[in-house]
């Protein structure tokens, strides 16, 4: 009897459904999900790496705090310290610039609401401090005027009764002032009118606390002047003519008329009330000669007179002789 064949044996496929190790003993392939592989730490032995890692730090940290003491004891300076200081100051310049960028940008694009209120306020106080300008420019000037009023008042001759300028009535026919002084204040018709500056005209019609001043620029008012020039070597005034200044109407200049042709007259001559018929007092201002006019006969001629006294819609009051 044949012996059997060991072939057949070897040929055997193997069924066990478990993959041989490779080495004798050792089930914990991972790849079948063993225990630890040979050389793989234990949690134990984990810890104490951590722990000896920790100390070694500490360690450090201690040796370099002692040195870096030291250095600054001695006033040395730290290189280490340095060395980051060089490494992080390029990161540090380029971060602030570029935070600085941004801001300014959005600053730009969309402003905040601070800005705007800050503008408005800003404004608000503009208008406030331009009022407040424009309130003391008028108080200013009201001192102004009402001093040279008081001053021209201490210094007249003839007793002054001031009048305030009720109202402005001008008409086809006339141009008079209405003022807040009458027959009780002792006012009559003919008292004469004029500010600081010159002559205004004459009280027309009166009441016991009112009266109507006829302006001197009314085309119907006539008051008698002279034409007086004063010497540039000697000083002395001269007259230099006789005559009657008529108004020339709302806002035009005074008219000098009855002036002969030898009347020595030049423009710059200064113009008074000449007294004459015993109403309007003499040497009241009038105005300045402005223009000389010739009739064309030659015989005759005539001057514009720009007046002294204000334009009524600037007069607050008035002065009033008795």
């Amino acid at each position: 009897m044949p012996p059997p064949t060991r072939r057949s044996e070897r040929a055997k496929p193997h069924t066990s459904g478990r993959v041989p190790s490779s080495r004798g003993g050792n089930n914990g392939s991972p790849l079948l999900g063993g225990g630890v592989t040979r050389g793989g730490a234990t949690p134990q032995r984990s810890g104490r790496t951590a722990i000896i890692a920790l100390g070694a730090l500490v360690f450090v940290g201690v040796l370099y705090g002692i040195l870096h003491n030291r250095l600054a004891s001695a006033g040395r300076t730290d290189p280490a310290l340095n060395g980051v200081r060089t490494v992080a100051s390029p990161f540090a310049v380029g971060t602030s610039r570029a935070s600085r960028s941004v801001k300014t940008f959005w600053d730009y694009v969309l402003p905040g609401k601070r800005d705007t209120d800050t503008i408005a306020q800003l404004q608000n106080e503009n208008t406030r401090l331009k009022l407040e300008n424009e309130r003391l420019r008028n108080a200013d000037a009201e001192a102004t005027r009402l001093r040279k009023a008081l001053q021209f008042a201490d210094k007249s001759p003839k007793p002054l009764l001031p009048a305030e300028i009720i109202a402005l009535l001008p008409s086809a026919n006339a141009e008079t002032l209405l003022v807040s002084r009458g027959t009780k204040h002792g006012v009559k018709v003919g008292s004469v009118a004029r500010t600081a500056d010159g002559l205004l005209g004459q009280v027309t019609e009166v009441g016991s606390d009112t009266a109507q001043v006829l302006l001197l620029s009314d085309l119907s008012s006539g008051v008698g002047v002279l034409v007086q020039r004063r010497d540039p070597k000697t000083g002395i005034v001269k007259d230099r003519a006789v005559a009657v200044v008529r108004g020339g109407g709302r806002g035009q200049q005074l008219t000098v008329v009855y002036l002969r042709r030898e009347d020595d007259i030049r423009i710059g001559d200064t113009v008074i009330s000449s007294g004459f018929g015993g109403i309007i007092p003499a040497g009241v201002p009038v105005g300045t000669v402005a223009e000389i006019v010739t009739e064309k006969t030659g015989f005759v001629k005539s001057a514009r007179v720009d007046p002294f006294a204000p334009l009524p819609g600037t007069l607050r009051e008035v002065f009033l002789i008795r």
